[in-house]
């Protein structure tokens, strides 16, 4: 019981962790797509903004969203085989307890 309630609290967390993440970058994406092609960009390194050129946020939050779509794919999957597991440790039980 225990082990059911472990896996989908920690299931949701990280469904949840993901889908926060992948709806900020493609927020920043749409923010991105707004900017004129003489926009200036900057990046905050510490308490410093450095001058960037626009191409390159542009990628890494494309990169990122690439990675975070993966990510949450590959939980989906994992997360469907834990569900089968289940389903079938369950099912083997039944029968198992019919048969006493």
């Amino acid at each position: 019981m225990y082990e059911s309630k472990f896996h989908v609290v920690n299931d949701l967390s990280g469904r949840l962790k993901y889908d926060t993440g992948l709806g900020e970058s493609k927020f920043v994406l749409q923010e991105l797509d707004l900017l004129k092609e003489d926009s200036i960009v900057y990046k905050l390194f510490g308490p410093i903004l450095v001058r960037q050129d626009p191409a390159e946020p542009n990628a890494n939050v494309r990169k990122r969203v690439g990675y975070l779509t993966a990510e949450r794919s590959a939980l989906m999957q994992l997360s469907g085989t834990w569900e089968r597991s289940k389903l079938s440790k369950e099912s083997s039980e039944l029968v198992l307890d019919k048969r006493q």
